[in-house]
């Protein structure tokens, strides 16, 4: 059985994942060859939050980087095959899943709950999971 304490850790990543697999088959299915277009646009989406929720107008260095790296990533796969573009975003997902996991976010600087972060790295891993694992 589990201790409520160890759920309520483990529910905003199990939340996150949930979620990005729900769009992720969705896109798959209804939108299959704009699945990786709309991953890129998602990836830098998932970059801005932070900087965007701030409670001071600005932006760190950490996230400025983070959000020109997606940037980067997004622009990079319109210029590659459809495969590696679909990998490059993949791998985007799961690095943007490292930086929510390493940096934390001080909530006297963000309007963000603090199970968000938790939540934002699921649905980063389960989406970068799935655009490297299931082919359209």
């Amino acid at each position: 059985m589990f201790r409520s304490n160890a759920f309520e850790a483990w529910s905003p990543l199990a939340q996150g994942a949930g979620f990005a697999l729900a769009a992720d088959m969705a896109m798959a299915r209804f939108l299959p060859r704009r699945r990786t277009a709309v991953a890129a646009v998602g990836l830098v989406a998932a970059a801005a939050v932070y900087p965007l929720s701030r409670r001071r107008w600005g932006i760190d260095t950490r996230e400025a980087i983070t959000l020109t790296a997606a940037c980067a990533v997004a622009s990079a796969a319109t210029w590659l095959p459809a495969g590696t573009a679909r990998r490059v975003v993949g791998v985007g997902w799961a690095a943007h899943a490292v930086y929510d996991a390493v940096f934390t976010h001080d909530a006297s600087i963000t309007r963000l709950p603090p199970t968000y972060a938790a939540a934002c790295a699921g649905a980063d891993i389960a989406m970068g999971a799935r655009l490297l694992l299931v082919r359209p």
